[in-house]
């Protein structure tokens, strides 16, 4: 899996970023579409629309095994892998995520490896973004989970401590305006 790892404040100056960003809407948008026999709507949708938004972190479990209430979480143990993102999407939901931010001030994550449903991408290390301030890593090739497949992000920790990890620029189709607006964690 390419990718590229950059300050998360510059992401726009880099023109290929913003074009995987629209590619990865635009590729949920349409896979909603034909999934969901519904048009796009907005935040504010009819019946026969879907909605697009931001993915929730309730939609994710995280390193407990528990549905997240924000991005922030606690290692509880160092040199280990731990779960960062663990979750079966529901049906009736489609999420896209062309990268991921770590706006802390410490990295405490040296390796990252993701499965999507039965695909296994190769470990990646990311010691490097500790240059960075707040950094961002951007794949070349946005991953998209579908409804009912799984998404596993496992991340090798180097300390104990909370840290940040955010989706960046993820975009979430839901088919019932009703898991969007309900208040219910998890």
């Amino acid at each position: 899996m390419k990718y590229m790892i950059c300050e998360l404040k510059e992401i726009d100056k880099y023109p290929n970023i913003g074009q995987s960003i629209d590619d990865v809407r635009n590729k949920v948008r349409e896979m909603a579409r034909i999934a969901f026999a519904k048009d796009p709507g907005g935040v504010i949708t009819d019946a026969d629309q879907f909605t697009m938004t931001t993915p929730l972190p309730q939609d994710f479990y995280g390193y407990a095994g528990t549905a997240l209430m924000k991005w922030n979480q606690r290692l509880g143990s160092a040199n280990t892998w731990v779960d960062i993102f663990n979750r079966t999407m529901p049906e009736d939901m489609i999420t896209g995520i062309p990268g991921l931010a770590f706006p802390d001030p410490s990295l405490r994550i040296t390796e990252l490896r993701l499965e999507i449903a039965d695909k296994k991408y190769a470990r990646f290390n990311i010691e490097e973004a500790k240059a960075y301030e707040q950094p961002a890593i951007i794949f070349e090739e946005p991953f998209i989970i579908n409804e009912e497949e799984t998404l596993l992000l496992r991340g090798r920790t180097e300390a104990i401590g909370y840290y940040t990890i955010v989706p960046v620029q993820a975009v979430a189709a839901y088919k019932k305006k009703a898991d969007v607006i309900s208040e219910s964690l998890g």
